[in-house]
């Protein structure tokens, strides 16, 4: 026969496996969602990354067709509203470095999809370089920042 104590005892042990469980399952969610989001990262990485190497937002309407990132390099290709085009462009052509040589790892791929109707330019800023295209017959804007 089983006492009182003995059920209360055997009630905490499995109320401990229980919590130490939830508490593995809670940590490897954790560390599955943060791979995946080094590897495949979201809108607003790229949003961010723009705004980090140029001090320049992206405006509301700038809607991410594709990105790519690897370590020290990041790319995206956005379509931005015609509204918001001219705003946005003035600024980054002010800035504009058309004296800098652009890379031979400049995305060709992604460059290709702004069919050579590019406006491609350089800005330089603190310890970063940014490559930009500037396409105006799609309202599209390729960029391309390495990271010193």
């Amino acid at each position: 026969m089983v006492t009182t104590k003995r059920k209360h005892r055997i009630a905490l042990a499995n109320i401990k496996v229980k919590k130490s469980r939830i508490i593995f399952i809670t940590i490897g969610l954790i560390l599955v969602v943060g791979i995946y989001q080094t590897f495949y990262p979201g809108d607003s990485f790229y949003s961010e990354e723009f705004e980090l190497a140029t001090s320049l937002s992206l405006p509301n309407s700038a809607n991410l067709i594709e990105g790519q990132s690897d370590w020290g390099l990041t790319c995206a290709i956005h379509e931005i509203s015609s509204e918001d085009w001219g705003k946005f462009t003035k600024p980054l052509l002010n800035r504009a470095n058309r004296n800098h040589s652009i890379p031979t790892s400049f995305y060709p791929e992604l460059l290709d999809k702004l069919d050579g109707q590019a406006d491609v330019f350089v800005l330089t800023t603190d310890r970063r370089y940014v490559f930009v295209g500037l396409d105006k017959s799609n309202r599209q804007i390729f960029w391309e920042v390495w990271h010193n």
